[in-house]
């Protein structure tokens, strides 16, 4: 079987379309923010209180129904009250102007599920005093805010990144 060389001008077909991705990948360069420009990150997830827990009364009767049912008919894992989480509430203050007021639910098709926050905040770099608060959106004084309250100064382009840590229970910024 013959072999077939490579032509000059196939050559020439095969390196313009290397030359020409190479071009365009760097060229012009794309920009995320400004030149003056930074952002804060919230990016975390978090297990909200339920809607409704069981009292004593609700809580006996949840298991003298159970006791009634044959073993194999019991449901494993099941808790008394319901298994819907309530949403979270996000605020965040930048230089003691309210800026972002969302409220975020539990994923799943019951909202059993976590909260997951991932926004987004652009601001003009620079000393900034920022106040996040985080609060599980039910009336119940027992339930602890997570606030975080400092005097950053953020930098051109940059991201500044704050989690939450279940461990603490405290947000962080990184």
């Amino acid at each position: 079987m013959k072999q077939r060389n490579l032509t000059p001008g196939g050559g020439i077909m095969l390196f313009l379309p290397i030359v020409f991705i190479g071009i365009f990948s760097t060229w012009p360069s794309y920009q995320f923010y400004g030149p003056d420009e930074s952002q804060l990150l919230l990016s975390f997830k978090k297990r909200t209180v339920k809607e409704h827990l069981c009292d004593e009364k609700e809580l006996e009767a949840y298991n003298v129904e159970m006791e009634s049912l044959p073993k194999h008919m019991r449901a494993r894992g099941r808790e008394c009250g319901s298994r819907a989480r309530v949403p979270l509430e996000v605020n965040i203050w930048l230089d003691g102007e309210k800026s972002i007021s969302k409220v975020i639910k539990p994923a799943g098709i019951h909202s059993d599920g976590v909260v997951f926050v991932f926004e987004k905040f652009t601001f003009k770099s620079g000393p900034h005093d920022i106040k996040i608060t985080v609060r599980d959106q039910k009336d119940d004084p027992d339930i602890k805010t997570l606030e975080f309250n400092e005097h950053l100064d953020f930098q051109p382009r940059k991201v500044t990144l704050v989690t939450y840590t279940p461990e603490s229970n405290d947000l962080l910024i990184h």
